[in-house]
């Protein structure tokens, strides 16, 4: 069972509530959710000074990448419009508010236009700021072990020394450079997974296997590469198993279930190589 409100003027937003939480592959009625929540949000209007904002909330408390929850299951397409400006979104937890027939349901979304300040994220308390090492052009946004490595090799301060960082973390990531700026909602997934995979160690697992393919995906040598996976000085987000091999290839594993708040933004400059930087942030409520 769902309800949805479509964007009108009357209504500038997007709200869905629903008893299942939408899937990555939905049938059956939560098909029928994932179409008309693809044509709610192609109308939704982002002008000049704005980017594009999305929340979802639950009293559930399992383990859910809060991306994919939003953004990846409903189809990145249906935010090629209302998300080039930037995106802002975050997760809640707690009782929702009865649906507009008085129905309660377990999960609820939301989608609308924001004003692009005033989005720093709510209590925070940042524990470290980083710039990444420049990637050659647009292109390299979408190699995750790229963008793994851009951060592994730039710059990195750390606010709150011997700190970890808790379950709930945000981030801010600012995208700079290109001819064109890159598309937020384009680049979304191997961008927040290069960067939150860069605040891990790897646990050393299989190192022999998953060496040489990682070091191939980031065209770095193989002691480059060990030294990367292995140092642990800027590991804010913990030691685990951060690779293993998968098919032909090897999967990237980092923490971004708990991730509860992202910022990502863009920007364009005369300046062909892009730079990634921003900041990583404890959530406190």
């Amino acid at each position: 069972m769902y309800e949805i409100v479509g964007w009108s003027d009357a209504h500038p937003s997007v709200e869905i509530w629903s008893s299942t939480r939408l899937p990555f592959e939905p049938k059956g009625e939560m098909l029928q959710l994932r179409t008309e929540i693809r044509a709610a949000v192609r109308q939704v209007v982002v002008a000049d000074g704005q980017l594009l904002r999305a929340i979802y909330q639950s009293g559930q408390t399992d383990v859910v990448d809060l991306d994919n929850v939003l953004f990846d299951n409903v189809g990145y397409a249906a935010f090629a419009e209302c998300g080039a400006r930037g995106l802002v979104f975050e997760r809640s937890f707690g009782a929702l508010q009865p649906a507009p027939t008085g129905s309660r349901y377990s999960h609820y979304s939301k989608y609308e236009a924001a004003p692009t300040s005033g989005q720093a994220g709510r209590n925070r308390r940042a524990v470290l700021r980083f710039a990444a090492a420049t990637l050659p052009s647009l292109g390299d946004l979408s190699n995750v072990w790229e963008l793994w490595s851009a951060v592994r090799r730039g710059d990195v301060e750390i606010l709150e020394k011997g700190t970890r960082l808790p379950n709930s973390f945000g981030v801010d990531v600012v995208i700079e450079g290109g001819r064109r700026a890159a598309h937020p909602v384009r680049v979304l997934k191997y961008v927040l997974d290069g960067v939150i995979a860069g605040f891990h160690s790897h646990d050393g697992s299989a190192m022999d296997a998953v060496l040489a393919p990682v070091a191939a995906s980031c065209h770095l040598g193989l002691a480059e590469t060990r030294r990367l996976l292995l140092d642990s000085s800027v590991d804010v987000l913990g030691t685990r198993r951060l690779v293993w091999v998968r098919g032909d290839g090897v999967q990237i594993n980092p923490a971004d279930d708990r991730l509860s708040f992202a910022h990502v933004t863009s920007r364009s400059s005369s300046e062909p190589r892009i730079r990634i930087r921003g900041e990583l942030f404890a959530m406190n409520g």
